[in-house]
């Protein structure tokens, strides 16, 4: 079970000018798409408490939006149950396997560690920050940088919220988690007061009810990140068949990932529809 809910999701905002950037953003994603079209509505304040029937909202909120097709999943489940569908399918893994060399000869790449090597017909490097460093193996230049977020999460009690609002969210046993902040210092992962202290503070606005709750946990994560914070999909022109891949916001785009990605990676189908994600993007003065 890996506790996925499609109920949808809110974001609520506090003051006005969140209010005007959350349109702002809903409004410039509806010009992106190429139907001109994004199902997610801005709601008044009165509008989200009918939502939210079990929690009380604060009263700096003014207003926030929903969207239908947004859920909720548990990453850790959701990573054991891509491991085991992996493995069901064929997949191996060597784990704690640094790469120190990639070659490619003969239309085969042969791929180095310290205990083994791998031989294989096509390359997919997805290894997050260090996707840069091995791109470079197959001629290819992919920006990506490390962002960092910090996480708490509260001890548990009943279940009050029914959707995730944003960044506060009410997992299945019953804790909230809370983030998330975006900080730029490197590839430092120490947790700060002072950060996890704004979080809180932030949320006990948006629902008061939380000062109430004790925090049981916290921890810093690197994001990776490109440039222009989208996904990257490459293919490499001197090593044909390696591809590198790259995106922040995995589990929103997996609807891509398993349908258009894959069959271009295993086809060369849709390539039309991923050249935007082009890095090339980035050498435009």
């Amino acid at each position: 079970n890996i506790e996925y809910d499609k109920s949808g999701g809110l974001e609520i905002c506090l003051g006005e000018e969140d209010y005007n950037n959350r349109v702002n953003f809903i409004n410039e994603t509806r010009k992106a798409s190429r139907t001109g079209t994004y199902d997610c509505d801005m709601l008044q304040v009165n509008e989200l408490q009918k939502m939210l029937p079990k929690i009380k909202l604060g009263k700096e909120v003014c207003g926030g939006s929903y969207c239908p097709h947004d859920g909720y999943v548990n990453p850790l489940n959701l990573v054991k149950a891509l491991h085991k569908g992996f493995q069901l399918n064929g997949g191996i893994f060597k784990y704690g396997q640094f790469v120190d060399k990639i070659e490619f000869s003969s239309q085969i790449f042969s791929i180095y560690t310290e205990d083994f090597y791998f031989n294989s017909e096509k390359l997919v490097i997805a290894s997050g920050l260090i996707t840069k460093k091995l791109s470079e193996m197959v001629g290819l230049n992919v920006p990506v940088g490390p962002e960092r977020g910090q996480i708490l999460i509260t001890e548990r009690t009943k279940r009050i919220l029914p959707l995730p609002a944003g960044r506060i969210r009410q997992n299945f046993d019953g804790s909230f988690l809370i983030g998330g902040s975006n900080e730029d210092v490197g590839y430092n992962l120490d947790t700060t007061v002072e950060v996890m202290q704004q979080m809180a503070d932030r949320a006990i606005k948006i629902f008061p009810i939380l000062k109430d709750l004790r925090l049981i946990r916290s921890w810093a994560a690197l994001r990776v990140l490109s440039p222009d914070l989208h996904p990257v999909y490459i293919e490499s022109e001197k090593c044909p068949g390696a591809f590198a891949v790259t995106s922040h916001s995995g589990v929103s785009l997996a609807s891509l990932h398993s349908s258009y990605l894959g069959e271009w990676i295993l086809q060369g189908h849709h390539k039309d529809k991923l050249e935007v994600f082009h890095p090339s993007r980035f050498d435009v003065p």
